[in-house]
């Protein structure tokens, strides 16, 4: 449960988000505020060698080369480069310009140096084509040296959470059949597979997951006053004049 201090009225109100009860739900926990970047209070931030946040331009060319890595580590070094060059410029013609959108780019960087870890997309906009999902996650991979750190799971937990925010209950993810290791951590998490389509490029075979969830939101009332329900989003938290636990 988060303190939040108003610039305007000096009030004080207790919030739980939605992010936060999913999070406590996972955990078992009760007194923090949730998971991510700009959700995890000061002591999570700190326990942690990495933060999560949304995604810069300037973190795309870093991203593109985490996926190729990782999505194409099988092809030559020219196709391999032609695959990173072209996924940077996707990355880039698709980066989330406008506050609000239901459509999020994360990458989890490290605290020392900055270094770009991971990346994640996650997609509530309206469908393109029929057989399309939503929300959908999309594009995660971890770098190569930063594997089987828990990377991952955090990575697919935000965009849980943001699906949450989005008034979602559910997600949407596509992983090629072979692909044991994704399945698996997929499974563990709770996806389950709902269909199957095939990769017009590659022609290999995609397993469509899904997860389901609920949540009921929480209100912890201070004595002698009321409670009230806040969602918080990633704009609000910056400019929260100050955060305690």
């Amino acid at each position: 449960i988060a303190l939040i201090q108003s610039t305007s009225s000096f009030q004080t109100s207790f919030t739980v988000s939605k992010a936060a009860f999913r999070y406590n739900q996972r955990t078992g926990s009760n007194n923090r505020a949730g998971v991510g970047y700009l959700h995890q209070t000061p002591q999570d931030q700190h326990e942690k060698p990495y933060i999560l946040r949304k995604a810069l331009m300037a973190d795309l060319s870093f991203a593109a080369r985490i996926l190729a890595d990782g999505f194409y580590d099988d092809r030559n070094a020219a196709s391999k480069w032609w695959e990173r060059l072209q996924t940077e410029m996707s990355l880039e013609s698709n980066l989330p310009t406008f506050k609000n959108s239901e459509h999020e780019m994360w990458v989890a960087c490290q605290r020392s140096d900055g270094k770009i870890l991971a990346f994640c997309e996650v997609d509530n906009r309206e469908k393109d084509f029929l057989n399309d999902t939503r929300p959908y996650m999309c594009n995660l991979a971890v770098h190569l040296d930063h594997r089987g750190q828990g990377l991952a799971q955090e990575m697919i937990q935000q965009c849980e959470d943001s699906a949450d925010l989005w008034d979602q209950d559910k997600l949407f993810l596509k992983v090629r059949e072979h692909n044991d290791p994704a399945v698996k951590l997929y499974s563990k998490m709770g996806y389950d597979i709902v269909a199957t389509q095939v990769d017009e490029k590659t022609q290999d075979t995609l397993l469509v997951m899904k997860k389901g969830w609920e949540w009921r939101s929480v209100v912890a009332k201070p004595s002698g006053e009321e409670g009230t329900i806040s969602i918080i989003n990633q704009e609000e938290t910056a400019n929260m004049t100050s955060l305690k636990q």
